[in-house]
């Protein structure tokens, strides 16, 4: 097939992607659903719509007659979204078959790097739906998050060379690359705990701890720690009701969402049992390595939104960005996920910067900058991973999580001190 042929192909079909995003960018938030996609239902009182107008980015210049209804200039964002899919997928397309994710210092196979394009790309749309969402409501939701999270462990299970590599010396005395699992940069064939019962005790633990965290509920300290579990509990099984009530009031029970939770987590559970019992070769390490990817994304987000709200005294972070997280770390790894959060604030102190010069706006959704920082770690992973990590602190795993911990540590302090220098009392 052509060259430039192929180049179009893949401009369209970006587009059309980029159209997708768009319709779940405005129809899948919690609160600001607007009819704004030609592929949602228009509003009663919009002009009528036409074919013409389904068609990627041209399609919104038609659309600009319905200004009248969503404000002037709406058409703009959806329509650069289109083109930026567009031309996104020309250029990643390329940059996986020439090597991008080895520093172009060794040229995958077209399957290798087709499988790198279609995994790393869902990512990527996944994470501008979940961005743009963000910006609009301050949420991301988890039926963005939570089906990504599950593809991320589907592609270990049945793609393992999906996960990011590393380069290596091949036998032939130059330069090869393997994927980057969850002992790297150590070898895994030197451990034992991956592959007896440890190992499946912490896979089935990480989907376990993910579904539990995703439960509806209600948590609060408010009247100390005891209780506070209690309520937590009661609010996700939501018992009958154990006292006469002088109306009639439907009872209690568990909300649909909470069986629909608990079902994925118990398929998932059952998925790592038999990866661990039929596959324990490179199918287990692939997806030991995106649950481990999990826990940790997820699950350092999970200690900053605990630490920092504890220290500021109000919720210093949605849960959303937690789920996000955990969705990165499924597709890229624990290694990768832990420079996602490094690298996110200042990706956020540069654009948060922008956005108050502009507009005076101190908020800031902190979602979009782990999802820009996680576009940054990907593209710069050779660079990042082969010349630089993988043979500094994370050849020392003690020192590491003692770096983590003291950084936790320091943070809490920081907030705290702010609160207080503020005139409020640290509780």
């Amino acid at each position: 097939m052509p060259n430039l042929l192929i180049q179009l192909l893949l401009f369209a079909g970006g587009a059309v992607t980029g159209s997708l995003l768009n319709w779940a960018i405005y129809t899948l938030g919690y609160f600001r659903q607007r009819p704004i996609s030609p592929w949602s239902l228009p509003d009663p009182a919009a002009p009528q719509r036409m074919a013409l107008d389904r068609i990627p980015v041209v399609g919104w210049f038609g659309l600009r007659r319905e200004a009248a209804l969503h404000g002037r200039g709406f058409w703009i964002r959806p329509l650069l979204i289109e083109t930026g899919m567009g031309l996104f997928a020309v250029w990643f397309w390329n940059w996986q078959h020439s090597g991008g994710l080895l520093d172009h210092r060794v040229v995958p196979s077209s399957f290798q790097a087709e499988l790198w394009f279609a995994a790393q790309g869902l990512l990527v749309a996944l994470l501008v739906v979940a961005t743009f969402i963000d910006f609009d409501e301050k949420t991301i939701p988890d039926w963005i998050t939570l089906p990504g999270t599950v593809a991320g462990l589907l592609f270990a299970v049945f793609c393992p060379g999906f996960q990011l590599p590393e380069l290596i010396s091949s036998l032939a005395g130059g330069l090869g690359w393997q994927p980057v699992d969850f002992a790297s940069p150590h070898d895994e064939t030197t451990m034992q705990w991956p592959y007896d019962w440890r190992g499946l005790a912490i896979g089935c633990g990480t989907i376990l701890v993910w579904a539990v965290a995703l439960l509806p509920k209600i948590t609060t300290l408010r009247w100390g720690l005891v209780r506070g579990i209690r309520i937590m509990v009661a609010s996700m099984v939501r018992p009958r009701r154990r006292t006469p009530c002088a109306i009639r009031v439907t009872q209690r029970r568990p909300f649909g969402l909470s069986w629909l939770i608990l079902m994925v987590a118990g398929l998932l559970m059952v998925m790592v049992a038999v990866v661990w019992f039929g596959w324990p070769g490179a199918r287990w390490t692939s997806l030991l390595t995106s649950l481990l990817g999990m826990a940790m994304g997820g699950g350092i987000v999970w200690a900053v939104r605990v630490i920092a709200s504890s220290a500021m005294g109000q919720e210093a972070m949605g849960f959303g960005d937690v789920t996000l997280m955990a969705m990165v770390g499924a597709f890229l790894g624990w290694q990768a996920s832990l420079m996602v959060f490094v690298f996110a604030p200042f990706c956020a102190l540069a654009i948060a910067a922008i956005q108050f010069t502009m507009t005076r706006n101190r908020e800031i959704a902190f979602g979009p900058y782990l999802a820009l920082s996680a576009v940054v770690v990907l593209v710069g992973w050779a660079t990042t991973w082969n010349d630089n990590a993988r043979s500094g602190i994370y050849l020392f795993p003690g020192l590491l999580l003692g770096v983590l911990a003291g950084s936790l540590v320091l943070m809490w302090l920081m907030l705290a001190a702010i609160r207080w220098m503020r005139g409020a009392e640290v509780e």
